[in-house]
C-alpha cells in the first residue's frame, strides 16, 4: 500500500488523492511534541534553580563577615577599600550613630529625670524621660558630624596633601574606620544604663577622641602630607571640623 508522505493516508491508484488540511504529518507532530517537551523541561529547570536567596539584593551579597571582623580588629585596613565597598562604610557609620544616640539619650535622659523630679513632685510634669525625637536628633547629629569630619579632612588634604583622594573614596575609607568605635559608644550606653554615668562619659569621650585621631592620622598618611605641613594640616582640619560640628549642633539639637 502506498502512503502519502504529507498526511500519512493511503493512496489508491484509481483515485486522485488530496491531502486533508486538518491533518498533521506524523513527523511534524513528533517534532512539535519534542519541542513542547523541551520547553517544559527548560521551564522546570529554571524554576528549580530559583531559590529564596536569589531575592537578596546585590549589595547584601557583597558583605563579607571577614572584612567586618578585619575592620573591627584593624580599622586602618579601610585604606584598602574602594568606592564599590561603600556598604562597609554605611554599616560602620550607622553603628556609630546608633551607639552614640543610645548613649546620649540614656545619659541625658537620666539628667533630665533628675532635673524634672522636683517638678514632678509638685505636679509640674508627669514624664521624666526626654521625647523620642531627641534620640532621632542625636542619631542625625552623629551622622552629620561624621560627614563634617570627613569633609574637613578631605578639603584640607586637597590643599596640603601631595596625593589627595577623591571625595567618594575619602568618605568610604574614613567612614569604614568607624566600625569599632560604634561598639565603644554601645559600651558607654550600657554603662549609663547600669548607673555608671561618669564612667560612661569617659568611655564615650575616649572613643570619640581615638576616632578623630585615627581618621586624621590615616588621612594624613594616605594623602602623603609632608612633615612640615602636618601641623597646619591637623590644626586646619580640626578647626574646620569643630566649626562645622558647632553649626550642626545648633541646627539639629538646639
Amino acid at each position: 500500500m502506498v502512503v502519502c508522505n504529507r498526511c500519512g493516508k493511503p493512496i489508491n491508484d484509481n483515485e486522485s488523492h488530496q491531502c486533508s488540511t486538518g491533518s498533521v504529518p506524523p513527523q511534524h507532530a513528533s517534532s512539535a511534541a519534542e519541542a513542547s517537551a523541551q520547553q517544559v523541561s527548560a521551564t522546570a529547570e529554571t524554576a528549580s534553580h530559583k531559590t529564596p536567596g536569589s531575592t537578596v539584593p546585590e549589595w547584601a551579597k557583597s558583605i563579607d563577615s571577614k572584612n567586618i571582623l578585619q575592620l573591627l580588629k584593624n580599622p586602618a585596613s579601610a585604606r584598602n577599600l574602594t568606592v564599590s565597598d561603600w556598604v562597609y562604610a554605611v554599616i560602620a557609620a550607622l553603628v556609630s550613630a546608633l551607639g552614640f544616640a543610645l548613649f546620649g539619650y540614656t545619659l541625658f535622659g537620666s539628667l533630665f529625670a533628675s532635673l524634672m523630679s522636683p517638678l514632678s513632685i509638685l505636679g509640674g510634669s508627669s514624664s521624666l524621660t526626654p521625647p523620642f525625637s531627641f534620640f532621632i536628633q542625636l542619631f542625625i547629629y552623629q551622622i552629620i558630624g561624621l560627614a563634617a569630619l570627613f569633609i574637613s579632612i578631605w578639603f584640607i588634604s586637597r590643599w596640603k596633601g601631595s596625593k589627595p583622594l577623591d571625595l567618594k573614596t575619602t568618605f568610604v575609607q574614613l567612614a569604614a574606620m568607624q566600625m569599632p568605635f560604634g561598639l565603644g559608644f554601645v559600651l558607654a550606653f550600657l554603662l549609663a544604663i547600669i548607673g555608671f554615668s561618669s564612667l560612661s562619659v569617659a568611655v564615650a569621650a575616649f572613643t570619640w577622641f581615638v576616632s578623630v585621631i585615627l581618621v586624621t592620622t590615616e588621612a594624613m598618611e594616605q594623602t602623603e602630607v609632608a612633615r612640615p605641613n602636618r601641623f597646619l594640616f591637623i590644626t586646619a582640619s580640626m578647626g574646620a571640623y569643630f566649626f562645622l560640628t558647632y553649626i550642626v549642633f545648633k541646627i539639629v539639637v538646639m
